[in-house]
């Protein structure tokens, strides 16, 4: 519920800075600002996951999420937010995402076996896309209803069942081993330590690396979603919902063909596949000026994403171990959230400089490219991840 909420509120912020501006550019800023937490604070986020009660630090985290979504509401319901005024909120919130996230992904492993950790990973992603469908669904009719307020009010209230859930999870404690000592100079040497540990096993840096390259310039593009719809499609906000609702749609392709082929593939196959597919999607949206062929395109765009963001997962969190999990994860959602929002911040300055069907273009090129390397060079990218435990054995 909580990430229905969620999702409604990014797809009516989206909209409502792009009507509000007309500037891609700030649609990017605000993504820019949402994230710059996260990326300053992720691996320290990171490396607490491992020191406290992962739960706790999830309810806390819920909460002040909770609020930010509320202030956003108030604020929009009043007339007074300017530009800064949302930049100031988003900020806010990001400084809990931050904390929450690392946290967040690794309870998933003290829930499950470790044989079934990918399927775990796969339902919780799906999980995740089913509620951004219903939420960017949601959020275009609340937005064509409505207004961008009522979103934020929704967004706040669905926190409370989030809260409500969490509090019945019986895992996420920390590690019994681990030290009392929760300092930042510890924290600090426990993200350091975090950071030889994926430099010394290359399975982890590659896959970061392939995760952050096509976030970077790949799902960074969804900031021109407002303006694919209204400049090159001519369309509005309920074809914006649906644009954004059918990449979440394509989530459920992909958890078919994810099942289908971890039982004959092993990850650095299935990398290779995902990420094959994610530029030439990109170069389609670029040439295509038909709001259904565009739609076509965006469930693919979603399938190959799921895929590449599961196995990345999956593999971080059945090959790392336990007492560094939180640390690891805190460096996939640094490369996941730096791609995404430094990304959207440079498709905006490139669709406001050339134009959106160009942005497409370059970006499409771009991660195709970055597919071929990993393709075309397995020795020194996928071969790394020939290990167990991740597809077919």
């Amino acid at each position: 519920m909580g990430t229905v909420g969620n999702w409604i509120q990014t797809g009516a912020l989206t909209w409502y800075v792009s009507e509000n501006t007309g500037s891609n550019a700030l649609v990017g800023t605000t993504n820019l600002m949402a994230c710059l937490p996260v990326i300053l604070l992720v691996l320290f986020a990171g490396a607490l996951a491992d020191r406290v009660n992962r739960k706790k630090l999830i309810l806390v985290n819920q909460v002040c999420m909770m609020l930010g979504a509320l202030a956003l509401a108030v604020s929009t319901s009043f007339g007074w937010p300017t530009i800064g005024v949302i930049f100031a909120i988003v900020m806010v919130t990001g400084i809990a995402t931050a904390l929450n996230t690392p946290a967040w992904q690794a309870v998933i492993p003290d829930l499950l076996p470790k044989e079934d950790v990918l399927h775990g990973v796969t339902l919780n992603n799906l999980l995740k896309r089913i509620a951004r469908f219903l939420g960017l669904f949601l959020g275009g009719l609340i937005l064509s209803t409505w207004s961008a307020s009522a979103a934020f009010y929704f967004n706040a209230a669905s926190y409370i069942f989030v809260i409500a859930a969490v509090s019945l999870v019986k895992a996420g404690a920390a590690p019994a081993h681990q030290p009392s000592k929760k300092t930042l100079a510890y924290l600090a040497s426990h993200v350091a330590e975090g950071w030889r540990y994926i430099r010394r096993f290359k399975w982890a840096t590659n896959s970061l690396l392939i995760l952050g390259a096509i976030c970077l310039f790949g799902a960074s593009t969804t900031v021109l979603l407002p303006s694919l719809t209204t400049d090159v499609l001519n369309r509005s906000a309920s074809a914006y919902s649906w644009l954004w609702s059918s990449a979440a749609l394509g989530s459920f392709v992909g958890v078919v063909a994810l099942t289908i082929l971890a039982r004959r593939y092993r990850a650095k196959a299935l990398l290779k596949i995902s990420s094959a597919f994610f530029g030439p999607l990109l170069i389609g949206v670029s040439i295509s000026r038909s709001y259904p062929v565009t739609i076509i395109l965006m469930v693919g765009l979603g399938g190959s994403f799921l895929m590449l963001n599961s196995t990345v997962v999956a593999v971080l969190d059945t090959h790392t171990d336990p007492e560094m999990r939180g640390m690891v994860l805190g460096f996939y959602s640094l490369a996941q959230t730096a791609g995404f929002s430094i990304g959207g911040q440079l498709v905006g300055l490139f669709a406001d400089t050339i134009s959106t069907p160009w942005a497409f273009l370059i970006c499409g090129s771009i991660c195709t490219l970055v597919a071929l390397v990993f393709i075309l060079f397995p020795r020194h990218t996928v071969d790394s991840l020939s290990i167990q435990g991740v597809g077919s054995r």
